[in-house]
């Protein structure tokens, strides 16, 4: 079995959850606000892979899908379950409609995962190397200790920046 994984993004994980796949959400934007210290670890995740199932993660371009994307491979690093099956959907960056028409989405509930929708995109699916997972776990553990206000996407990376970061935008 294999349970699907949203970060900061309930609609996407509504819907998935209409077409009957299993799915548990993280709720929480860790773009923002403290992230020092532990933090609640999702632990049905840990009792998921402990029971052999796979996570499939669906990560969009936002700083709060990212964020919740490091967070939780900090916690497989911590629970030393690097080795677990887990496998990255990464949002498309552009999608060509009929009619020439292109359709960019940065997050997941832009789109409408419906029943058959869905399986398109898990078929795009990457196992994560257990290098992938401990790299992005240092990364987090970083941004924990500069427990900034805010983190942003600065050219594709994860970045601590002050609260005032987006304000000239």
């Amino acid at each position: 079995m294999v349970l699907n994984v949203f970060f900061a993004d309930p609609t996407a994980a509504v819907c998935l959850q209409a077409a009957e796949a299993a799915v548990y959400h993280i709720e929480r934007d860790f773009s923002v606000g403290d992230i020092a210290g532990d933090m609640d670890e999702p632990l049905p995740l840990r009792a998921s892979l402990e029971a052999g199932e796979a996570l499939r993660l669906w990560c969009g371009r936002r700083p709060e899908d990212i964020c919740g994307l490091y967070m939780l491979l900090n916690c497989l690093h911590k629970w030393q379950t690097v080795e677990a099956d887990v496998r990255l959907v990464t949002l498309p960056f552009w999608e060509e409609r009929p009619g020439g028409v292109v359709v960019i989405s940065r997050y997941w509930g832009e789109k409408v995962l419906a029943k058959a929708a869905w399986r398109e995109y898990a078929a795009t699916e990457m196992k994560l190397p257990p290098s992938f997972i401990i790299g992005c776990a240092l990364l987090w553990r970083d941004l924990q200790r500069e427990n900034a206000p805010r983190r942003a996407l600065v050219d594709w990376h994860l970045l601590s920046v002050a609260e005032d970061f987006y304000d000239n935008l």
